[in-house]
């Protein structure tokens, strides 16, 4: 969250932004794992689709529910720079020798 002075638009605005690329490199990683046939993203999505889906759902939602399962959305995200950037790496590498 910005700083306490900043006016209530400009944060929501941010905020916003924020939901949406967050939104946008987890369906981005998701489709690009199972694309390139990354089977361990699979089983992450067996889990968290499901579990997420129940706990959205559910009419008094509890934080501590939801907390636990942001790692895997994260790892999702980030799944994509991680193939990319060791397939640069080799790339790099190859072109030494």
């Amino acid at each position: 969250m910005p700083y306490p002075g900043s006016s209530e638009d400009f944060s929501q605005m941010v905020f916003k932004l924020s939901k949406a690329a967050a939104l946008a490199a987890f369906f981005f990683g998701s489709i690009y794992g199972l694309f390139k046939r990354r089977w361990e993203m699979l089983v992450l999505l067996i889990f968290f689709v499901p579990y997420f889906v129940l706990h959205a759902l559910y009419p008094y939602p509890l934080q501590r529910y939801h907390s636990t399962i942001f790692w895997i959305a994260l790892l999702i995200a980030i799944s994509v720079f991680k193939v990319s950037g060791a397939s640069l790496t080799a790339q790099a590498v190859s072109r030494k020798e």
